[in-house]
């Protein structure tokens, strides 16, 4: 027996304002975990899954509704806080560690895995890939924004990423606040951060989040600038060599 959409629309109302009793939220969270702690309760929920997402209308209506759901702004922001949360516990990051650690001693999931990796690279290659914006990944950089320039904004900033304050030993990545790659050589206010990989990462999904809110800091935090000038950068430099001396 199916429900129709009106009986499912009332369900949902009805589950929503139960689900607002904090007593109830936290017993149905203690429940959830205890599922979730039970090894023969994981493998059937699996295979449930599995079964389900070989159906290709069940398969399209998922996809759809996560399209729908991340659309949303709040959810999309609620969804990333959550995981990065849980990769910053020690505990959930050592046992996802261990977890894959183990699957990779297994060459059946190599395998498959590498394939499904394949499989998943080739459906967004190119102009297949959401994020695609006509190929200006291969246009090239102004020739100002060079190696020295590029040392300038880090130095600016310490070398600590503007978005997470980490230092890291690698040369932190320079961002383009407008992702404009001929911001130096156009009319572009020059606006530019250093970032580590993980959060340059970040930039590539939500781009006008992104660019709001590196200007915010900018303005806020820097006085809207975001680099050395070459002489401030050679004043600074000899100064350094005075106090090595």
């Amino acid at each position: 027996m199916t429900m129709d959409q009106e009986a499912r629309d009332k369900l949902s109302v009805v589950m929503k304002e139960v689900y607002k009793d904090p007593v109830h939220k936290q017993n149905m969270k203690d429940a959830v975990k205890q599922c979730h702690n039970d090894p023969f309760w994981r493998q059937r929920q699996s295979e449930i899954r599995k079964k389900l997402w070989q159906d290709p209308e069940y398969r399209s209506k998922a996809i759809a509704n996560m399209k729908k759901a991340i659309a949303n702004p709040d959810v999309k922001k609620k969804h990333l806080d959550s995981i990065n949360n849980a990769w910053k516990d020690p505990e959930k990051r050592k046992n996802h560690m261990e977890g894959y650690a183990k699957r990779s001693q297994n060459p059946d999931w190599i395998q498959n895995h590498a394939a499904a990796n394949l499989a998943r690279s080739e459906k967004q290659r190119g102009d297949k890939c959401h994020l695609w914006k006509g190929g200006v990944s291969f246009e090239p950089y102004c020739v100002k924004f060079n190696r020295r320039f590029k040392y300038r904004v880090r130095e600016f900033f310490k070398n600590r990423c503007v978005e997470c304050g980490i230092e890291t030993s690698y040369k932190l990545h320079v961002h383009h606040v407008n992702y404009n790659k001929q911001t130096c050589c156009n009319d572009n206010i020059p606006l530019f951060v250093a970032l580590c990989k993980g959060c340059h990462v970040k930039t590539h999904f939500d781009l006008e989040y992104w660019e709001e809110h590196f200007k915010e800091i900018l303005a806020l935090q820097y006085g809207n600038k975001c680099y050395y000038s070459e002489k401030e950068m050679q004043r600074i430099e000899e100064e350094r060599k005075n106090i090595i001396l």
